[in-house]
């Protein structure tokens, strides 16, 4: 796994080989399916987006965190069906890049499909609680320094 430079065929081969679950939140936000507006937002600096790769390039995670004001971020993850392959050491990277964020921000949160497994274990185990919210099919977590 490595990190590697976004671009626009990078995120349309990304795009094709997401995870069902990763397809599915990803079509909530961009319903006309027109990803132009996510492509830009991640290369914006502000919203401290990384791309990772398999050794062999195939597109495997994209993630960052969107800044929200000085003290809170939404963090975000989406990954291909090469996570399955890549599990371990994706989860160490993005273990460290969210130790990074907790660094940089008293709250961080993300808000996930219930359905989502893995990332509902992945959060549970980055220290993240539930927030019990009324939001059909979805769960939000959150992270707040000192609790």
């Amino acid at each position: 796994m490595k990190e590697a430079k976004l671009t626009k065929e990078f995120l349309d081969l990304f795009i094709k080989n997401l995870r069902f679950e990763d397809k599915q939140e990803l079509n909530e936000l961009y319903k006309d399916n027109s990803f132009e507006e996510f492509y830009e937002i991640c290369l914006n600096e502000e919203f401290q987006t990384y791309f990772l790769t398999t050794n062999d390039d195939k597109p495997l995670a994209l993630g960052g965190a969107f800044r929200i004001d000085e003290k809170s971020a939404r963090i975000w993850l989406l990954v291909t069906n090469e996570f399955k392959n890549n599990k371990i050491s994706l989860f160490k990277y993005v273990k460290n890049k969210i130790n990074f964020f907790k660094n940089e921000y008293e709250i961080l949160y993300n808000y996930i499909f219930e359905s989502n497994f893995d990332s509902l274990v992945w959060l549970k185990s980055l220290g993240f609680k539930v927030l019990d919210l009324k939001i059909p099919n979805y769960k939000m977590f959150y992270y707040k320094k000192g609790v």
